[in-house]
């Protein structure tokens, strides 16, 4: 595996994969989204799926990318031709929690979000 978390004890390593729901945030609180992350794979490259709801639209995807220790480089794209995002963030809490920024361009603008997820 190439992402691991480990347990206290350092004997039971947990890999990045599984269901993570929560929300992403901008500055403007309207655009407040839901988000769920499913990860497939459990090291090089990153392989899952995407859903966001909230604030005026509804989109699903297929995310990629790659991690490095704790450090994830990601990308969301868009199933029906919507925005793709690009996610810099961290892995904490034995593999628990998903936290950072996603970027892209909505509606000719580029937006930021802070991305907070934690595992199903």
């Amino acid at each position: 595996m190439a992402v691991v978390g480990c347990t206290e004890d350092e004997k039971e390593f947990i890999g990045f994969v599984g269901d993570y729901l929560g929300n992403t945030n901008s500055l403007n609180p309207a655009v407040t989204r839901a988000m769920k992350m499913t990860i497939t794979s459990e090291g090089n490259p990153v392989v899952g799926s995407y859903t966001l709801s909230g604030g005026g639209t509804n989109d699903a995807g297929t995310v990629s990318g790659s991690v490095l220790g704790l450090i994830l480089d990601l990308k969301f794209k868009s199933n029906v031709g919507g925005p793709t995002y690009t996610f810099s963030g961290n892995i904490g809490d034995e593999n628990a929690t998903v936290k950072g920024t996603m970027s892209g361009m909505e509606a000719g603008k580029t937006v930021t979000y802070t991305v907070d997820l934690k595992k199903k």
